[in-house]
């Protein structure tokens, strides 16, 4: 290392505090420390030329001369500028607030203590810790009594599996939205309380459903619609984009594919693969299942990127060489391409056109891996079985 400068140097061990405070507050509750690290020639004291190295030190740093310079050498002393006047509702870094005193204004005004209101019991020690707040209020939000938060689960696990809410949007529970089926829902809701909010039997209460255990049906909007006669198809995230596409292919194989780019017009090189499919198909959770975009990047990406097209070139590791080596039968491969991709078997239809295409094919592997792309770039895919 080059030392360019050929000024004092000093080093200083200071304790660690809870929070890491900003230049802006530092100024105000350490001017000690601001002279420390601005005073480059060790004499005690912030020159012009030293304030200089902070942008907004520098702006201000005449008009603090005019109130703190009191021995008028044209720099600034630690205690000087414990003389500076604070702006108005200064935040100190941890949350206070100080109300300004409008009859002296350069003082620090009178602290806004917090208080939590939410139920009667809960009462808040002047001076506790950001810590204990956060779990106090985690506490009254979580509170058996607060049926609103049970609502507010049930409703979205309930959307996710089914795809609609029983209140929609499913992240505004005011009295102005219309709930469906409200004793279904209050009953759910309660229950999720009794249980100790334990989530896996709402899972497990849900899928027992016959709604949710109904085939799922697209939406009509020709007829009249039967909510909850069936779950709405419900489009997957980009992280379970990602893990079913593993599950065809193989971790090994996607992992191989990190630097092969996203392909469609976007380069994101050297990103994680599945960081890559949560960026390109990232959706807001709350909204409607009708309004979700399928736009031409993400269509784009899964038929023709470079990352795609590399696990699905029938490599030796790859399914489609497995399969090929298990099932000479090209009814048989049909099958199986269809359980690995959709987890379904194929339809009698299905069967037809895919043999037919094999039979036709001059070229038998190419043709088995056409299968298999067709059936990963198909809207079914990507959505929840």
């Amino acid at each position: 290392m080059i030392n360019r400068d050929d000024g004092p140097r000093t080093f200083e061990v200071i304790a660690m505090n809870e929070f890491r405070e900003s230049f802006a507050n530092a100024f105000f509750s350490n001017p000690a420390m601001i002279v420390r690290m601005l005073d480059a020639n060790r004499d005690g004291k912030i020159s012009k030329s030293e304030a200089d190295r902070r942008q907004r030190l520098a702006q201000n740093f005449a008009e603090l001369l005019e109130h703190c310079d009191h021995d008028m050498d044209g720099m600034l002393t630690a205690a000087e500028l414990k003389d500076a006047p604070r702006p108005q509702g200064r935040f100190n870094g941890r949350a206070e607030y100080f109300m300004p005193d409008l009859n002296d204004p350069s003082s620090q005004g009178t602290m806004t203590l917090p208080s939590l209101f939410t139920t009667s019991s809960a009462n808040m020690r002047f001076g506790a810790t950001d810590e204990a707040r956060r779990l106090m209020l985690a506490k009254s939000i979580t509170h058996k009594d607060n049926i609103l938060f049970a609502k507010a689960y049930v409703n979205r696990v309930w959307s996710l599996y089914l795809g609609y809410g029983f209140v929609n949007p499913i992240d505004d529970l005011s009295e102005l939205n219309t709930v469906h089926h409200p004793a279904t829902f209050d009953f759910l809701s309660r229950a999720f309380i009794a249980t100790n909010f334990d989530m896996h039997w709402l899972d497990r209460t849900i899928t027992r459903t016959r709604a949710y255990q109904r085939q799922i049906r697209p939406v009509d909007e020709s007829v009249e619609q039967v909510l909850f006669a069936s779950a709405i198809p419900v489009r997957l995230r980009g992280e379970q984009i990602y893990n079913a596409l593993a599950k065809v292919y193989g971790s090994d194989l996607m992992a191989s594919a990190r630097n092969a780019g996203m392909g469609g017009g976007m380069m994101m090189m050297g990103r994680d693969p599945q960081d890559q499919f949560a960026t390109l198909y990232n959706v807001d959770p709350s909204m409607p299942q009708d309004e979700i975009p399928l736009d031409i990047p993400q269509s784009l990406f899964m038929m023709n990127s470079s990352q795609v097209n590399k696990i699905t070139n029938g490599s030796p590791r790859s399914p489609v060489t497995l399969l090929r080596t298990q099932y000479s039968n090209d009814v048989d491969y049909v099958r199986e391409a269809y359980l690995l991709a959709l987890s379904r078997m194929p339809t009698k239809r299905e069967v037809e056109i895919t043999t037919s295409y094999l039979e036709g094919a001059s070229h038998k592997g190419e043709a088995c891996e056409d299968i298999l792309w067709s059936l990963i770039n198909s809207t079914e895919f990507i959505t929840r079985p």
